[in-house]
C-alpha cells in the first residue's frame, strides 16, 4: 500500500509508528493520528519497550543528558519556558523535543522529524498536525460505512492513493457529478 489507512475503532485511528531516536534500534509502536494535536509525540518508553527496567532507567538517564530543542509543559505547549537545566525533566508534563530518524507510518516513509518526547509516561504515541500538514488527507464514511482516514505525503502523492480515494469515498464519481451539475447549470 502506496499510501496511510486507518479505520476508527473506539474513536481513535490507530496505526504502525516505526523510528529510531539517536543510536537505538528501530523501535515499533501503535499511534493515534490526531488532527486536533498541534505537535506528534511519543514517550520515551515506547521506544525503549525492548530494555530491561534497569537498562530503561540507565538509558533514559542518558539521553535526558542530550541537549534537547525545546522545553515545554505538554503537548500543546511547547513554547513555554521552563528550567533549562533540566532540574524539572521528571515532571510527567515535561515534554523534551528530540529529533527521531527514519520514521515510518504504515510503512510509509517520512523521514526525520522533530518529536515531542516525554519521559515518564508510556501513552500512546501522537501524530499531530506538525507531520500531517504536509499530508493530502481524507476522512469520511466509507462505501462499506466505516470512518476511515486515507492520506499520503505531498511528495509521494500517487496513483494507488488516488485510485483508494476513489473506491472508499467514491471522490472522483462526485467530482465528475458536480463536472457534469455545473455544466448542465451553465447550459440552462
Amino acid at each position: 500500500m502506496k499510501y496511510i489507512k486507518s479505520i476508527l475503532k473506539d474513536n481513535k485511528f490507530l496505526v504502525s509508528l516505526k523510528l529510531k531516536f539517536e543510536n537505538t534500534d528501530e523501535s515499533e509502536m501503535k499511534a493515534v493520528l490526531d488532527t486536533g494535536c498541534q505537535y506528534s509525540h511519543v514517550s520515551i518508553d515506547n521506544i525503549f519497550i525492548y530494555l530491561s527496567d534497569d537498562d530503561i532507567k540507565r538509558d533514559k538517564q542518558k539521553y535526558m543528558n542530550i541537549r534537547p530543542v525545546g522545553l515545554g509543559i505538554g503537548v500543546e505547549s511547547q513554547n513555554k519556558s521552563i528550567n533549562k537545566d533540566k532540574s524539572d525533566v521528571n515532571n510527567p508534563r515535561i515534554v523534551i523535543q528530540h529529533k527521531m530518524y527514519d520514521i515510518k507510518i504504515n510503512d510509509i516513509p517520512i523521514g526525520n522529524r522533530y518529536l515531542s518526547t516525554s519521559y515518564d509516561t508510556s501513552g500512546v504515541a501522537l501524530i499531530g498536525m506538525s507531520i500531517m500538514k504536509d499530508w493530502d488527507i481524507h476522512i469520511g464514511k466509507n462505501k462499506q460505512g466505516e470512518i476511515v482516514f486515507i492520506g499520503c505525503p505531498y511528495n509521494q502523492l500517487n496513483q494507488e492513493y488516488y485510485l483508494a480515494l476513489e473506491s472508499e469515498f467514491g471522490i472522483s464519481e462526485n467530482i465528475n457529478a458536480a463536472i457534469v451539475h455545473n455544466i448542465n447549470k451553465d447550459n440552462n
